[in-house]
């Protein structure tokens, strides 16, 4: 079995160049101005990140004491609501148009 040490670093050259999650949604998000960013993450944006990225690093991990920073699973429809506006939103965006168009589509997406 290989040493610790080696596989972290085994692990650091195959996905070094690659952005975390926690990136990834940050520059999407960024995308939009902060009226939009209310509309969609219906909370300051480093916050609903850190939502999804606890959560998702509790369940991929799962450690044997719970992570009180992940969704409550009461939290999943709502969260679950917000991804998927930000994912119709960015592709009203992709598609060009107006931000302001997006956000009236985003206010009505359930």
């Amino acid at each position: 079995m290989p040493d610790p040490l080696v596989q972290k670093l085994n692990s650091v050259l195959k996905y070094g160049n690659e952005l975390s999650l926690r990136k990834r949604l940050e520059w999407l998000i960024s995308a939009f101005s902060d009226e939009s960013k209310e509309i969609i993450c219906g909370m300051n944006t480093g916050l609903f990140v850190s939502k999804i990225i606890d959560t998702r690093n509790h369940h991929t991990h799962y450690p044997l004491e719970s992570n009180p920073d992940k969704l409550r699973y009461d939290e999943f429809p709502a969260f679950s609501r917000r991804m998927r506006v930000l994912l119709h939103s960015l592709f009203l965006i992709t598609l060009g148009l107006p931000e302001s168009i997006v956000r009236q589509v985003a206010s009505t997406i359930d």
